[in-house]
């Protein structure tokens, strides 16, 4: 399990997943396991487990199965 603090990039309706971006600058897809409620530009904290490639797919690093907490409005 994994905390990671940041601000909402890009939300993908379809996907049910949204790109996160921490203090560092780096960006972390994120695929909450209830639909999604965030907006670009909020920020959020999001507790989940690292995943660094689904299914062999070569889709890269990802927290999945996430609970997404709003701390501000964007």
């Amino acid at each position: 399990m994994v905390t990671i603090s940041g601000t909402v990039e890009e939300v993908d309706i379809e996907d049910n997943s949204f790109k996160l971006r921490d203090r560092s600058g780096e960006s972390i897809d994120v695929h909450p396991t209830k639909p999604l409620t965030v907006k670009a530009g909020q920020k959020v904290k999001v507790t989940g487990v690292m995943d660094d490639e689904t299914a062999g797919l070569g889709i890269g690093e990802q927290i999945v199965s996430a609970k997404v907490t709003i701390m501000t409005q964007g």
